[in-house]
């Protein structure tokens, strides 16, 4: 049935192979995916045949359209598409220049060269994808059109490709129409803004908007596995910033890498927390993105590199998304990021020890006495902050550990986060098992969950923020998580394998020898631990 469930979310997919005789129909794409929406067996079964039923009449016709017919070299038809872009464009233009004496004329040069539904059916060819023949093909309009703004040889040639090369050449010529007819659209418009009034044809009512689709992509996340507020919020701001560019309106099969790139650089002018900041907290972001393009809040300071890649991320997952769900070939998202200019080992720093030494004393006695330490143990701030009592065990054979876990709502940031970390010995004599056994709150320190992002994280960590400013414990690129950095350097220090300090500090071993095997005891871990040389100044 090309069923398959994904992940522990039991929503059936649907996959089933595409004959290389016919590869060049679906993109070159070896396989077709997408989710059924469902976990229940018997509804995925009936939607998986009737899906395996369209998809074999499918691959009949388009066997059949490639066997009759003697195909000409690729090269040959980029040639040709490239030389109908052009003619194309050039009676556009030259109809624009007559438009006084022709107006008539020169809204139908406009309407027919430029309306955006060519784009649409060269890119997608949903028009052909459930009944293929080379009649209803011949018979579109906007074909009709190419074909006149070839030479007579042109046509000759073209008339004898089969159907897969006459719509990879209707793909091709819009592939270089499309970029030009906009910056032609745009001058005629300024000239003509009637024209913006006119829409001979109506979009494809099944193609969903930009929000459908986005609404659409947050629905099938949440179908596949609970998602956190916080990821939910990237995927939000993601969308919103793509929205406020080019409306929630805009049909999916109109957004072009153009488009994408030019998000790319707002978001790289854009102020870090506009919702904050008195100059942008009351305006929208479509208004903020016009102040962007002014250069008006260039004294502000900008997003991070790390969220401007986090949105852009966020909407290549959306086009791939809608790519499974046959709304589009193409991800426009795809590849486009920010370059790094900082390794991402020095976006953080380890505390100085002469700043670690003061950040011990002077969290005595307050309440990031606990915290600080168990984040020099290679604990994340938010798996800190979530810890319960019952979080805190001893295995059989008498050690202490912490049990990273998912259990009650807490959140990992990956698989390799769930692990069991063995508490020093020195924090024990410390107190620690004393302080854990007297506390009354349901977790260790107390630290309520964010409304907004559903972290407890979000909260602790503008009051350590605050502490350490008061207290002038502050160095540049030095954070909370800069202890996990320190964790990282003194076990290296102690020598300690390499499998050991990931497992200790929960990251992620993406080696084929990682698959295998439990991993280390907690009684090794523990020896190893004790090893690191720093713990003694806890």
């Amino acid at each position: 049935m090309h069923l398959y469930r994904r992940g522990k979310s039991g929503v059936y997919y649907y996959q089933r192979r595409v004959p290389d005789l016919i590869k060049h129909y679906y993109n070159n794409k070896t396989h077709i995916k997408f989710s059924l929406q469902t976990n229940n067996a018997t509804e995925a079964k009936r939607l998986a045949s009737i899906h395996s039923a369209r998809l074999a009449y499918e691959f009949t016709q388009y066997e059949s359209s490639v066997s009759q017919h003697t195909s000409v070299p690729p090269a040959k038809i980029s040639r040709l598409a490239l030389m109908t872009a052009n003619s194309w464009l050039s009676l556009v233009k030259d109809a624009a220049q007559s438009i006084e004496d022709q107006p008539d004329n020169v809204i139908d040069s406009f309407l027919i060269g430029l309306n955006e539904e060519q784009y649409l059916i060269a890119s997608t060819v949903d028009k052909y994808k459930e009944e293929v023949n080379a009649e209803s093909f011949e018979q579109d309009l906007i074909w009709s059109n190419v074909l006149n703004t070839m030479s007579s040889e042109q046509q000759s040639l073209v008339t004898g490709l089969p159907l897969n090369q006459k719509i990879k050449l209707f793909q091709l010529i819009a592939k270089h129409t499309h970029p030009l007819s906009l910056q032609v659209q745009q001058e005629l418009l300024q000239l003509y803004p009637d024209l913006a009034a006119v829409h001979p044809y109506d979009l494809p009512k099944e193609l969903p908007t930009l929000e459908d689709a986005c609404n659409q992509f947050l629905k099938n996340k949440h179908a596949e596995k609970p998602m956190s507020l916080k990821l939910e919020q990237r995927y939000l701001s993601a969308f919103e910033s793509l929205q406020a560019l080019i409306g929630k309106d805009c049909m999916l099969n109109l957004i072009t890498r153009s488009h994408i790139r030019e998000l790319r650089t707002l978001l790289s002018k854009l102020p870090a927390n506009i919702k904050k900041k008195p100059e942008t907290r009351n305006l929208s972001l479509y208004e903020i993105f016009e102040l962007v393009k002014e250069n008006k809040l260039a004294h502000l300071p900008l997003l991070s590199v790390t969220s401007i890649n986090q949105r852009l991320e966020a909407l290549n997952s959306l086009f791939q998304f809608c790519i499974q769900e046959s709304w589009l070939t193409i991800n426009p998202a795809d590849k486009i990021r920010v370059q790094k200019t900082v390794a991402n080992k020095d976006m953080r720093l380890p505390y100085s020890p002469e700043l670690l030494d003061q950040l011990l004393q002077q969290t005595k006695s307050t309440e990031h006495y606990w915290t600080v330490r168990l984040g020099l143990c290679g604990l994340r701030m938010n798996e800190i902050v979530q810890l319960t009592p019952s979080d805190i065990k001893q295995s059989s054979d008498g050690v202490w550990f912490i049990d990273i876990n998912k259990n009650d709502g807490k959140a990992v940031k990956t698989l390799s986060s769930i692990r069991q970390i063995p508490i020093p010995n020195h924090l024990l004599e410390l107190g620690f098992i004393e302080f854990v056994t007297h506390c009354t709150t349901a977790t260790l320190f107390d630290v309520q969950v964010s409304k907004t992002t559903g972290y407890r994280s979000d909260v602790y960590s503008k009051r350590y923020a605050y502490f350490t400013k008061c207290h002038k414990l502050k160095a540049d690129k030095v954070s909370f998580h800069s202890l996990r950095h320190n964790f990282k350097d003194y076990a290296l220090m102690a020598d300690l394998p390499e499998a050991a300090y990931k497992q200790l500090g929960g990251w992620t071993d993406d080696s084929v020898s990682a698959a295998y095997g439990s991993g280390y005891t907690i009684k090794k871990l523990s020896n190893y631990m004790n090893s690191l040389p720093y713990l003694q100044s806890f």
